[in-house]
C-alpha cells in the first residue's frame, strides 16, 4: 500500500515504533512482542485487535524503515550510520523516511512525493489550506485522479505526512486548522549534506544538489513531472515557497543568499517581487548531519 493509504500509518506512530527499536540492544524484537509493547492490552477494546500498530509495522517494512526475519522486525542495518545511533537517531528520521520514500528503487510511497510535489509548487498565497480548498484546487486544474488523495482520510494522512517529513507547517485561520506549503525545515536538515566541506555555492549548484538529494523540490524527477502537467514554471525561477524558506534561512543567520552580476542568476519571488541571486553562504548553525 503507502502511507498515504494506509491510514493507520501516522507519523507518530511510525516514529514511536522506531523509537522503540533504537532504544533496545541489537535494535530488534519479536513482532508480536512489539505489537503487544506498543498497543498494550489496557489501551485496546476487547472486541479488538492490534490491526492499527500491525498495520503500521507492516509499511514500516514496505517503506525499508525496518526488516523482518524469522517473525522478528529490526531497524534496517543498510540505513545510514546516524539513522540507527540511538543519539542521533530520532533527530534525522525525517531526512531517512524522506529518502526512503522518495528513492527510485521503492515506489511504495511515490504517491506521496507527487502530491507533496504539487502542492509545494502552488503559489504560498493561495495554496489552499484544508481537504476542501485541495479538492477545488485538483478540480480546477482537472486533476482527476487527486493525485491518490481521494478522501478526507487520505487527506489527514498527506497532511500529517508533508508537516512531519518538514515540507509544510499548519496554522489556524477562523479557528480552523489551515496548512501552509513550506520546505524550510526540510532544507534546513539537509544544509550540512548540500554544503559538504564548502562554504558557498552557486545557487545553481545548491540547487541541483537539493534536487537530486529530494526530488519534490525544484530540478526533482517527481517535481519535473508535477511541473510538465500541472504546474508550469520558468526554469530560471524558484517557486514562491522555497524561495521563502531561503529567505526564513537567512533571516535566521544560516545562510545569506549573495548576488553577483557577474555570475549565474536565479529569480527568488518575493511576494509581487522578483530578486536575482547567484550563491548561497552557510554561515552555520545548529543543524543535523
Amino acid at each position: 500500500m503507502s502511507v498515504l493509504k494506509q491510514v493507520a500509518a501516522t507519523p507518530s506512530r511510525v516514529r514511536g515504533i522506531y523509537r522503540y527499536l533504537l532504544s533496545l540492544e541489537g535494535q530488534s524484537e519479536a513482532r508480536d512482542i512489539l505489537e503487544r509493547t506498543m498497543s498494550p492490552h489496557t489501551l485496546i477494546k476487547e472486541s479488538k485487535k492490534r490491526t492499527m500498530i500491525h498495520d503500521t509495522v507492516g509499511e514500516c517494512i514496505k517503506m525499508g524503515l525496518l526488516i523482518e526475519e524469522s517473525d522478528t522486525v529490526a531497524i534496517n542495518p543498510n540505513l545510514p550510520d546516524p539513522a540507527r545511533n540511538p543519539q542521533t537517531g530520532d533527530l534525522i528520521l525525517p531526512i531517512a523516511l524522506s529518502n526512503l520514500f522518495f528513492s527510485e528503487k521503492n515506489e511504495e510511497n511515490h504517491n506521496l512525493g507527487r502530491v507533496i510535489s504539487w502542492y509545494l509548487s502552488r503559489d504560498i498565497y493561495d495554496a489552499p489550506g484544508n481537504w476542501k480548498e485541495v479538492e477545488e484546487a485538483f478540480r480546477e486544474q482537472a486533476i482527476t485522479d487527486k493525485l491518490g488523495v481521494t478522501s478526507d482520510a487520505r487527506y489527514g494522512q498527506f497532511e500529517d505526512w508533508i508537516c512531519y517529513l518538514g515540507f509544510a507547517w499548519c496554522h489556524s485561520r477562523k479557528r480552523e486548522k489551515m496548512l501552509m506549503p513550506d520546505p524550510t525545515a526540510h532544507i534546513r536538515d539537509r544544509l550540512a549534506q548540500l554544503f559538504g566541506d564548502k562554504e558557498s555555492l552557486p545557487i545553481a549548484d545548491a540547487v541541483r544538489r537539493l534536487a537530486e538529494a529530494c526530488p519534490v523540490l525544484e530540478g526533482g524527477t517527481m517535481r519535473k513531472e508535477i511541473e510538465k502537467n500541472y504546474a508550469e514554471r520558468d526554469e530560471r525561477s524558484l517557486s514562491s515557497s522555497t524561495s521563502h524558506a531561503w529567505f526564513r534561512l537567512q533571516d535566521e543567520g544560516i545562510v545569506k543568499l549573495v548576488e553577483k552580476s557577474d555570475a549565474e542568476m536565479l529569480i527568488f519571488i518575493d511576494g509581487g517581487t522578483k530578486r536575482r541571486y547567484s550563491e548561497i553562504k552557510w554561515l552555520g548553525g545548529d543543524l543535523k548531519k
